[in-house]
């Protein structure tokens, strides 16, 4: 259940926004300050490329775009579902046509679905001829945490008190949540006018109860260390507090990512042979400046979206001896956080992040994320098909080009494709397709059998091992890179979902393995046995 989590971070959302006048036609025309803490926006992460990895910077690619030949008009669906009049659309639209035949949409008279295209290079006039166009990546490249912290300092200064390094809060119930949004109508869809809607960073965060859950923990978890570093160093001003604190728990985020979620995602041992991971108790200087962070286009549209199988539609609640006392219906919760202040709520969901099991990694998806997606009562969007039409708007190579960059042979026919898919399903995309070549890389990668110790297929799996590895060695700030003393290091190295869980929230015993389900061999602990990072070592520094 909690990989899903981790997919909702770090996938970025993808709509048309008008980028800031400093963030047009990124290039390297900026002086570097030198700095122990990593800025808000990337932006110096790499000296030589100052702006490699900011905001509105250009996916990488591991293949050239294609694109179809078509003059697509701009067309936009209306929110009833029906295409609009040529004088009423807006630019920027790729409206995903529904048929007449459709089981759950033609019941409810609808004909399309609405679809913003990502802004380009080209909608910027950064580009011209016949360069293809490039989509820019609207967050930084980096797993900096800027979900809390935003991509810029300005947002930062919106979310701090600017005293000991805290970030504002609002108390209820005895427990932190994050202030209230000054502009409810847009953020929420709320039961009653005084339910809760926050404000953050990353506008995501009234999305769903599981995203608004993580990011209100990540909260505290800023509050809390803070707080234990003014005590240790009742010297250090608000600032110092303050990134201290980020460095701290942007590295526990990273140690989770890798060390804890990312093996049971693609196994342990390729990560180890691929230098993704290391057992070394020491720094590990892998640094690679010649390294462009960008996010690769074939990894955020297509091989990580795979994931979004994984979700569940039915949230179960969960008491301390973990019996299910309720269950509610991700499709009923989308933009109404209140759910999560409601009685024991946020506790109870918490523990059942952590005993629901995920659904299978298969071609599969809850009706709560393909009928009822961001529904605020009747119908909603369909995940799937959105994810095949953005497969689209970035023009991947097809999923026979990329099959044949990973290892495998490229198709000539379809029943090429029987050697990692099953035929029922190469029996469906020769119904549906004209030509091996034509088929989209996300719904070709998504039919392949999961590889031994993964949850995925090869033709993804290498194309996510491509992605975790540059995101790694192209982050100067890595926390295994002269971060923190050595000592240090080996308090950060204890970080754990569970023990994180267990710091922010009223919940009493965790299985150590947060991210596995509860067994003889993992079995659940009193909060406190777990391990945790002693913060005295960061006295006086």
């Amino acid at each position: 259940m909690w990989h899903q989590k981790i997919l909702l971070v770090m996938t970025c959302v993808n709509v048309f926004l008008e980028p800031t006048n400093s963030q047009k036609c990124q290039s390297s025309a900026r002086t570097c300050v030198k700095s122990k803490y990593r800025s808000h926006d990337g932006s110096c992460n790499n000296i030589e490329n100052p702006s490699w990895g900011t905001p509105f910077s250009k996916y990488g690619r591991l293949l050239p775009p294609k694109y179809g030949d078509a003059n697509v008009p701009a067309v936009c669906c209306s929110e009833s579902g029906k295409m609009l009049d040529p004088g009423a659309r807006p630019s920027h639209c790729l409206p995903i046509d529904l048929p007449v035949n459709d089981p759950v949409y033609s019941p409810a008279n609808q004909t399309c679905m609405g679809f913003i295209r990502t802004t380009t290079d080209r909608d910027l006039n950064c580009v011209g001829g016949s360069q293809p166009a490039e989509q820019l990546s609207q967050v930084t490249s980096f797993l900096d945490l800027s979900l809390v912290y935003g991509n810029n300092v300005e947002v930062n200064n919106q979310i701090r008190t600017f005293q000991n390094g805290l970030l504002r809060t609002e108390t209820r119930g005895g427990q932190q949540w994050p202030i209230r949004s000054t502009n409810i109508s847009f953020d929420c869809t709320l039961r009653n006018q005084n339910d809760a809607c926050y404000f953050n960073t990353d506008d995501r965060i009234n999305q769903n109860p599981q995203l608004t859950l993580l990011q209100v923990i990540l909260y505290r978890e800023h509050n809390r260390v803070a707080a234990q570093l003014k005590k240790l160093n009742a010297h250090w001003n608000d600032e110092t507090i303050h990134q201290e604190t980020r460095k701290i728990v942007i590295s526990e985020y990273v140690y989770i990512c890798y060390y804890e979620w990312l093996p049971l995602m693609l196994g342990g041992e390729v990560l180890y042979k691929n230098k993704i991971l290391y057992n070394s108790p020491g720094q590990i200087h892998d640094y690679n400046g010649k390294i462009n962070p960008a996010v690769l286009n074939e990894h955020a549209i297509a091989a990580f979206k795979h994931f979004h199988s994984l979700i569940a539609g039915r949230l179960d609640i969960v008491s301390e001896s973990r019996t299910v006392q309720q269950s509610i219906q991700l499709r009923d919760w989308y933009f109404d956080p209140q759910v999560l202040e409601n009685g024991d709520n946020f506790n109870g969901l918490t523990r059942g992040l952590c005993t629901q099991h995920q659904m299978a990694s298969d071609r599969y998806h809850d009706k709560g994320v393909t009928n009822y997606l961001f529904s605020t009562g009747g119908l909603g969007l369909d995940l799937k098909a959105t994810d095949i039409q953005r497969n689209r708007d970035h023009g991947l190579a097809s999923y026979n080009e990329l099959r044949k960059l990973c290892g495998l042979r490229r198709a000539k026919e379809f029943k090429d494709f029987l050697d990692v898919i099953p035929k029922e399903h190469v029996s469906l995309l020769e119904k549906h397709y004209e030509h091996p070549d034509d088929v989209d890389l996300i719904v070709g990668g998504s039919l392949e059998r999961d590889i031994p110790g993964a949850l995925v297929g090869p033709t993804f799996h290498y194309i996510i091992l491509k992605q975790f590895y540059r995101t790694r060695v192209a982050d100067r700030f890595w926390f295994e890179n002269d971060q923190f003393t050595r000592e240090q290091l080996k308090e950060i190295r204890k970080a754990s979902i569970s023990r994180l869980m267990c710091d922010n929230s009223n919940i009493k015993y965790m299985q150590r393995k947060g991210f596995v389900r509860i067994s003889q061999g993992n079995p659940l602990e009193n909060c406190g046995e777990l391990p945790s990072i002693n913060l005295s070592l960061w006295k006086g520094v």
